[in-house]
């Protein structure tokens, strides 16, 4: 028969500094013990050093100034009424732990890998909880934070791999870095429409996250199954998009998704961007695997530095005309990514920008683009075709390096963007890639270093069907572009391929839609029942 160890319970009345007197022998028997009066630095110390202490009650406890305890050598201070820094820091043996309802601020570290600890509840004083304060509690289910905080700080629960779940009251305005880091069981998360920021990678890590419920406007919303519901269950608003119970709705008051927000997010595959945010911070949403699509808000200006790099489920994105930078490795490994279509306010192509992209089959680049940094199409093997506007002067090493399916380059500027890297072109087949010129400037490619590996290199005029006409609609054509009017608002504008295959459908928002496409092809356009054919 196993024996189960025993339990000593103690209540203690402490005078400020007699802990370890008060309790006297007993002290290293304990497990259960209740404190009442003032406590200081000594009595930490007391505290610290019970081998077998598991249930800590504190709530009726002043923290007083005054002795000190030391962790590693270092001696900790003590501040009336706060809970010190480290004070029960790598305490393995602690279960349950009440805090002092008299404490108003929990300082760094303090609960630092209790990986006993199951649950515990914040005291409706605290205004502050430090960084790392709960970090590595790994046995940790639950917590309570009260409406006195106002900010998630720096790394709080990083590491909490037992959390499941965590409301996060109204009064927060801010997620700081790494809040949830490796909350490996963190499957649910309330964020309150209180939040306007989320600070670099809050939930980095967090493989089994699939509902997020949004407080706004003092309703509470749940994405789960794709559907918006009130706190009372009523449906509410259901997403368009929504593939499965695994949707992220991120609230309106938000301006800045940080850096690696959402990194390592494997489960959830679809995320609404509120026209409240600005920018999309570095890594913000890297090997977030499960996302399928995306739709950037006009607020948007920049997307950082790998900001969808390795997203390898997604097929679709819409980039707005508020883009003014995409960054480096910004789409990096999209390997199911079809089609993209770069704004015309955007002036470069980022480092690596779209390497790796093996399954994209059109790209269309504005006449805004001047450069397109190193590697910027690297391994495209799916392209087929790209067209280079006038406007680019300068093609950086490798940025179409291994797109072996290149059959065709179409390059408008009348003098050779400068492309004098060994690997620009690496691993495209220049015998049979045709590389289409402007007329009268054959001879000058044929003599341009980098351009000069191709055989076939051919003049050509740009032809188009100026204006077409069926029924009330009207295509015209400007440069690189397919201009459409009188359709109906609503109707769904599909473009393809001459041979059929579909590069983008536009819904019809104005009297105007405006469709990017690379010229120097033939496309079908179809709306309703009409297709047409034209010539850009």
């Amino acid at each position: 028969m196993a024996l189960q160890a025993q339990v000593i319970s103690m209540t203690q009345n402490v005078t400020a500094g007699n802990l370890s007197t008060q309790l006297g022998t007993q002290k290293d028997l304990i497990t259960n013990l209740t404190l009442t009066g003032n406590i200081n630095g000594d009595d930490i110390n007391t505290i610290r050093s019970m081998a077998k202490l598991s249930v800590l009650n504190m709530a009726d406890v002043n923290i007083v100034e005054g002795g000190n305890f030391t962790i590693g050598g270092t001696t900790k201070s003590i501040t009336n009424n706060q809970l010190p820094q480290c004070m029960l820091s790598n305490l393995v043996n602690l279960t349950s732990v009440t805090i002092p309802n008299s404490v108003i601020s929990i300082g760094e570290l303090a609960f630092n890998s209790c990986k006993g600890l199951t649950s515990i509840t914040v005291p409706s004083n605290v205004t502050n909880i430090g960084d790392f304060a709960f970090a590595g509690c790994s046995g940790l289910t639950s917590i309570t934070i009260p409406n006195s905080i106002t900010s998630i700080n720096y790394a709080t629960f990083i590491n909490c791999k037992g959390l499941t779940s965590i409301t996060i009251p109204g009064s927060v305005t801010s997620i700081g870095k790494f809040a949830f880091e490796n909350c490996e069981g963190l499957t649910s998360i309330t964020i309150p429409g209180s939040v306007t920021s989320i600070g670099e990678g809050p939930f980095f890590g967090c493989t089994k996250l699939k509902e997020f419920i949004v407080s706004e406007n003092n309703t509470t919303y749940s994405s789960l199954d794709g559907v918006l519901y009130s706190k009372n269950k009523n449906k509410l608003i259901t997403y368009p998009d929504a593939k499965s119970n695994t949707s992220y709705f991120i609230p309106n008051s938000v301006t800045d998704i940080g850096d690696f927000a959402f990194d390592g997010c494997t489960i959830l595959k679809d995320v609404t961007i509120p026209n409240s945010v600005t920018s999309i911070s570095q890594n913000s949403f890297r090997d977030f695997i499960g996302l399928t699509s995306v739709t950037i808000p006009n607020s948007v200006t920049s997307i950082g530095y790998g900001g969808f790099w390795g997203c390898k489920g997604l097929t679709s994105i819409t980039i707005p005309n508020s883009i003014t930078d995409i960054g480096d490795f910004a789409f990096m490994g999209c390997t199911k990514l079809t089609s993209i279509t770069v704004p015309n306010s955007v002036t470069s192509i980022g480092y690596l920008a779209f390497y790796d992209c093996s399954n994209l089959i059109s790209v269309t680049i504005p006449n805004s683009i001047t450069s397109i940094g190193y590697g910027g199409f690297w391994g495209c093997t799916g392209l087929a075709s790209i067209s280079i506007p006038n406007s680019v002067i300068s093609i950086d090493d490798g940025a179409l390096a291994y797109c072996s399916g290149l059959k065709e380059i179409y390059c408008k500027s009348l003098t050779p963007p400068n492309a004098p890297y060994s690997y620009t072109f690496n691993q495209i087949d220049s015998t049979t890639c045709k590389l289409y010129v402007p007329k009268g400037t054959a001879v000058t490619y044929k003599n341009a270093i980098g351009w000069n590996a191709f055989t076939n290199i051919i003049e050509e005029e740009s032809t188009s069907i100026s204006q077409t006409n069926a029924n009330n609609i009207k295509f015209y054509t400007q440069q690189d572009a397919i201009v459409l009017s009188g359709a109906n608002i609503g109707d769904v504008i599909s473009v393809y391929t001459e041979s059929g295959a579909l590069l983008q459908s536009n819904k019809v928002t104005d009297d105007l839609v405006r469709i990017n496409v690379p010229n120097n092809h033939i496309y079908l356009i179809r709306t309703g029942t009409t297709t047409l054919k034209v010539a850009l």
